[in-house]
């Protein structure tokens, strides 16, 4: 009996050491760290982001699982005012920026379903930080299956752009103004 403790002892070990190991190398576990020691760090949380495996809107989904899934109680807005630098960090381009959005609308539908009325405030936020140009909220939300790819719902993706309605209106309405005074000048 002694014997076999000691083997079913040594394997729970052993298990543990190789989950350890494993956990090392997970790209997702590396960006929490990354995220969680050192939210400023942004060379640290750029190269745990690089070695996510999949494209721009899955490894984007990653990251807003990673700075957003943990937080259910505060409000979004002010969550994704204490994230925005990182948020500013992977926007750069159009693509990236796109990539956010997606990822945002899969956060929405998967985590936060109970908080849709805080859709058109963080939209705005985002829009207002420069962090998301108002073509690519506008374009986003004209294309109902842009989440799709990140297994957002056709019901998900409606409600969604139902909340972001208000937001997507405000700019629509302002670039028309913008183009208005534009063709008098």
């Amino acid at each position: 009996k002694r014997e076999e403790k000691r083997k079913a002892e040594e394997e729970k070990a052993r298990l543990e050491e190789e989950a350890r190991r494993l956990a090392l190398n997970d790209p997702v576990t590396v960006l929490n760290t990354a995220l969680s020691a050192s939210p400023t760090d942004m060379n640290a949380i750029r190269e745990a982001f690089a070695g996510l495996p999949g494209n721009m809107p899955a490894k984007v989904s990653v990251l807003y699982s990673s700075l957003f899934s943990d937080s259910k109680q505060e409000a979004l807005l002010q969550l994704v005012q204490k994230k925005s630098p990182v948020l500013h960090e992977f926007a750069s381009d159009s693509a990236s920026q796109l990539a956010q959005l997606m990822a945002f609308e899969a956060l929405m539908a998967t985590s936060f379903k109970d908080r849709m009325k805080e859709i058109p405030f963080i939209l705005k936020y985002l829009f207002e930080e420069d962090i998301i140009d108002e073509e690519i909220i506008i374009g986003w939300h004209h294309k109902a299956n842009a989440g799709a790819v990140l297994g957002v719902s056709p019901e998900d993706a409606k409600a969604i752009r139902d909340a972001a309605q208000p937001i997507v209106q405000w700019l629509e309405e302002a670039e028309t103004d913008d183009d208005s005074s534009e063709e008098e000048d």
